[in-house]
């Protein structure tokens, strides 16, 4: 999309026929536009995308708040998972480890949700 080149490499393979089969796999997949290796994004850049949307779209007192929120109790228990390994069983260990923490969990799995959606709307 930008014009930059692309570089891949691979190893291990066996024989040099199964390293060229390889090869043109990689070569199709490129052709038909595919991306190759997708850079897998964490909770908190994904937080970062989505908080740009947010803070146009509310009051900038509940912008404060929300970012709060995020600042104190979402990004450090959250933050630095890769949004792909993100999955239901780590979502409800954070909520049960807030809810011995704080009083506001609704609103916590609320925003924290609304970052999760917008993942998926990016298709990530």
């Amino acid at each position: 999309m930008t014009g930059k080149k692309v570089k891949t490499t691979r190893q291990g393979f066996h024989s040099i026929a199964e390293a060229k089969k390889e090869y043109r796999r990689i070569l199709q997949e490129f052709e038909k536009g595919e991306r190759i290796r997708r850079q897998t994004e964490t909770f908190e850049d994904i937080f970062h995308l989505w908080v740009k949307v947010y803070e146009t779209q509310v009051e900038q007192s509940t912008f404060l708040k929300t970012s709060q929120l995020f600042k104190n109790h979402i990004l450090p228990a959250l933050g630095k998972y890769k949004i792909d390994k993100i999955n239901t069983l780590l979502c409800q260990e954070f909520i049960f480890d807030i809810t011995s923490k704080i009083s506001k969990t609704s609103q916590i799995k609320s925003y924290t949700s609304l970052v999760l959606d917008f993942a998926v709307t990016l298709n990530l």
